[in-house]
Parts: structure tokens; C-alpha cells; sequence
């Protein structure tokens, strides 16, 4: 059978599931950090039903604002295809944002029907007088208890129809279904409009492009305010798989998961890869893991090459908000074959290299029309696959010469005492910038020197690339989003 169904529906993939294969599971909650519930794609309808019931009864309508401030659990889940359902905005806020940040995502968002949030977290806020908790005026506020009974399969609302046999609801694909708010890294947050058919042609082609089965069962623990951790959550209903979810990625939990055979796919940015590699002791991984999707940022060519060579079937993705998510991925088969690209564009998805190196896109996925500027530089091989090479606004300009960060960090990761490293510009006199490595040292006990860098640079980098001056850390700051917050780097 075609996972993806053969019914023209975009708006409903849980209803479109259950006529598919109404027994098959469709959500199981980590046991490891939670009770270990699950529901088949029959038992999740009907929650997504009560939930809709709920939203309605707060006053959502068509076309309103949600805001979700869950992280990655069944409720959300439900919120999300519930929200789906009944035609609303789904905006998803990550649990961890500051209030500054939250307040920030707000302004961008404008006027809201209805926040839902969890309600544990709100008793702190409220004694550390924490913002967060605070709705602006005119909207109201669902607190959410993560196990409620409304969500519990004993505890749902029979339909007297049979729910295979039920009407295939949803808005129509050009509806707003979620907006996301972009990470802020280059200044305030800004909401980005995905269409239910940018969901969908999403969906379709990351299937196509990692052959997903319904048999398979995806680690969700990205927060569903990535849109890496949005997408997965309609990805799954379309073709009918198992979401295995998890409030936060924990390297110990995910090495459990992996090694019960509990999971077949996960999403990692490298430094959670890497974390997940020294969590099982370099063990490889078993054969019951087909895919490890890596992407959110440069991958470290050191760190691909240890996870492929302990079996690891990592698969490389370069994608943003914009595109509802993937842009390019290159399977575990590519990545063998070519370490550190990011694969060809996903079907109905177009990329070329404008001025300047900039990477630009259009196609089925993308929020607008037209060609998309993305802001992020690389170049397409003779066989067509992407290689990103920085980001526009942190290239360095020293003594006329443009470096990209993302070329030296390369060159530097290639020490044995270097675990991690990023590369800035620091206002220079004479220079303009000068370039600065900010190095997190594999033992702190003996850390590289400056001179050890600039040795090994010398080898693949002209001298304008050489580091100019070291910083020792203990980690780099990252967002929410697992990227390395280079204006926090650049700060006083």
C-alpha cells in the first residue's frame, strides 16, 4: 500500500490515517521520561476530536491565532492536528524561551485567540515573578496538565460513527496552518506564514527522499517551535507512522531508545549527535536505526565521519523556516558516498546560487513565491548536490579579504585537542576585523595554543584565514534551537 494514501486530502492526515489503517500506532510516549502512553491512529482521532471540542469551547474558531507553549508530548500532538482540524493558526512557542523572548515572539505574532500552556510550569513562573505566564490583554489561557484525563483513550468520547467511515475534514491546502517564528539570530523574531500545501508537499517529499514506512517510529524531541519538530508531527500522520515522543532530547534516554529498539528514526543537530555517540560508549548502532537526520547546522566532517563509521545511517539536511523545513537532504547512502554535502533538492523544490554565493530557493515547500534569498552561502557540485558553505551576515572582512567562518571552523576542527569551535571577527584598527576562534578544548587541561592553530591552518588556509587570537570556553552559547548564538560570541 502507498503510506501516503491515495485520497486528495491536505488538511486532515490523522482522519486520512485512520481510513488507512485505523489499528496501526501512531503515538507512543517515552516510558523513559514519561508514562509510556500510546495511542493507535483510531484513539488519536478521537483525542484530536475532544481537543477541537476543547478549543472551540475557549473560543477558537477558523482562521484564530493558537499559541502552544508545550514541549514535544502527546498533548501537543493533539493540539497541534486539533488545531489542524478546526481550521486555526497554530503558533508554537518553545517552553524555554526567556521572558524577554517570549515577549519579543508576541509582538511578531500580533493578536491571539488563545494560549495554551503547561500548567507546571506556570506555579514557578508565577513565584519567581516570571513574565511568562502573563496573556496580553484580550486573549485567554488554557492550562494544559501533561496526562490530562481529556487526553486518556479510557476517557475519550465514543462518535457514533465508525471514525474510518468519518467525513475527511480540514481547511483547504492554501489556508495559513501554523505560523513559526523564525530564531531571532539576526534580530527580532519574525513569523513566518506556512500553508497546510507546504505542509503536505513537505511531507511527501522527505518520504520520498528517506523511503518512510509505516513501520517506522520517529524520536520526536525537537521542540515544536523548530519547524524541523513541526513538520515531523504532520509528517507522521501523512504516512502513517509511529511518533515516539520525548519533552527533550537526553542523550542517556535516546542511547535506551535506540538500544530497546524502540525508535527507527531521530532528528539531531551535531552537537546532540555527538553527545548521543559518547552517551552508548561507541558502540555502532543497530541495525533496527535507519535514520539519523542531522541538520540545524554545519555537521563537523570529524564527527560525520565517527558516526558513519560506527553505523550510524546519518543523513544530512540543509532547510529553514521558510521552507518548511527541509530544502535538500542527502540519504545515508550519499552521505557515505559524499561526506559533508547536504544532497539535492527534495521533488518540487528548487535551488541555485545567486550574487555572492547567496543560496536561493522556490518551490512547493517555500512560504512565498518567487525566488527566496536565504541569507545562507554555498555551491552546487557538478552532480547537483548543495554544499553550504556560511551565512551572510557572518562572513569577515579582514584587510579587504571576505573569509567565511564556517571554511576555518572546518580547517580547526581538525585538531585532536579541539572538541569544539566557533569563528568570529572582532573589530580590528588596522585590519577591520581580525579573526578570532572561540575554542571549546577537548581536555582543559591542555588546551591548543594559538600557535597550533594557525599551524594546522596553514595547511589548507590562506594567511588572511589564520586565527588572529584564541578564546577558551568551557561551551559555546546556543539558542533554543541547538545553533551557536554568534551575537552572544560577538558580545562584551
Amino acid at each position: 500500500m502507498d503510506p501516503l494514501g491515495s485520497d486528495p486530502v491536505d488538511g486532515d492526515p490523522v482522519r486520512a490515517a485512520v481510513r488507512r489503517a485505523p489499528h496501526s500506532p501512531a503515538l507512543l510516549e517515552s516510558p523513559l521520561s514519561g508514562a509510556g502512553r500510546r495511542w493507535t491512529y483510531t484513539e488519536l482521532d478521537l483525542a484530536v476530536d475532544a481537543v477541537a471540542a476543547e478549543l472551540a469551547r475557549h473560543g477558537v474558531t477558523e482562521g484564530s491565532a493558537l499559541v502552544l507553549r508545550l514541549p514535544a508530548c502527546p498533548e501537543a500532538v493533539a493540539v497541534c492536528h486539533a488545531a489542524w482540524r478546526v481550521g486555526a493558526r497554530l503558533v508554537p512557542f518553545h517552553p524555554d524561551w526567556t521572558p524577554s523572548e517570549v515577549e519579543a515572539a508576541r509582538r511578531a505574532v500580533g493578536k491571539v485567540a488563545l494560549e495554551i500552556v503547561d500548567g507546571s510550569e506556570v506555579a514557578q513562573w508565577m513565584a519567581e515573578g516570571d513574565s511568562r505566564h502573563r496573556p496580553m490583554r484580550g486573549q485567554g489561557v488554557w492550562l494544559v496538565n501533561r496526562q490530562s484525563a481529556i487526553y486518556d483513550k479510557a476517557e475519550k468520547p465514543p462518535r457514533d460513527a465508525d471514525p474510518a467511515a468519518a467525513p475527511l475534514l480540514g481547511p483547504s491546502p492554501d489556508d495559513i496552518a501554523a505560523l513559526v517564528l523564525t530564531s531571532g539570530s539576526t534580530g527580532a523574531p519574525r513569523s513566518v506564514g506556512l500553508t497546510h500545501a507546504n505542509f503536505r508537499a513537505s511531507a511527501e517529499a522527505v518520504a520520498e527522499r528517506l523511503d518512510l514506512r509505516e513501520s517506522d517510529a520517529w524520536l520526536t524531541s525537537l521542540s515544536l517551535a523548530h519547524v524541523g519538530g513541526l513538520a515531523l508531527v504532520h509528517r507522521a500522520a501523512v504516512v502513517g507512522c509511529r511518533l515516539v515522543t520525548s519533552p527533550r532530547f537526553r542523550a542517556d534516554e535516546v542511547a535506551r531508545l535506540i538500544d530497546d529498539g524502540a525508535i527507527t528514526h531521530l532528528s539531531a543537530v551535531p552537537v546532540t549527535l555527538a553527545r548521543l555517540i559518547e552517551a552508548r560508549g561507541d558502540r555502532p548502532a543497530p541495525s533496527s536505526v535507519r535514520c539519523v537526520l542531522v541538520g540545524g547546522a554545519a555537521a563537523p566532517p570529524a564527527l560525520v565521519d565517527r558516526a558513519v563509521a560506527l553505523a550510524y545511517p546519518v543523513a544530512l539536511t540543509y532547510g529553514l523556516t521558510e521552507a518548511t523545513s527541509q530544502v535538500t537532504t542527502a540519504p545515508p547512502d550519499r552521505v557515505r558516498a559524499k561526506p559533508g554535502a547536504v544532497g539535492r533538492p527534495l521533488r518540487g523544490v528548487e535551488v541555485r546560487i545567486g550574487d555572492g554565493g547567496e543560496i536561493l530557493v522556490r518551490g512547493a515547500t517555500v512560504a512565498t513565491e518567487g525566488w527566496l534569498a536565504t541569507g545562507d552561502l554555498g555551491h552546487l557540485d557538478s552532480e547537483g548536490d548543495l554544499w553550504v558553505t556560511g551565512r551572510l551576515s557572518d562572513r569577515i572582512v579582514t584587510g579587504g579579504v571576505t573569509v567565511e567562518p564556517g571554511e576555518v571552523e572546518v580547517a580547526l576542527l581538525r585538531h585532536a585537542s579541539v572538541a569544539d569551535v566557533a569563528v568570529i571577527g572582532e573589530p580590528d584598527e588596522t585590519w577591520g576585523e581580525r579573526i578570532v576562534a572561540v575554542v571549546v578544548p577537548r581536555d582543559p587541561s591542555r588546551p591548543p595554543s594559538l600557535d597550533d592553530l594557525v599551524e594546522l591552518a596553514r595547511e589548507s588556509l590562506g594567511p588572511a584565514k589564520w586565527p588572529r587570537r584564541i578564546r577558551l570556553v568551557d561551551a559555546l552559547p546556543r539558542n533554543a534551537n541547538g545553533k551557536v548564538d554568534r551575537a552572544r560570541l560577538k558580545a562584551p
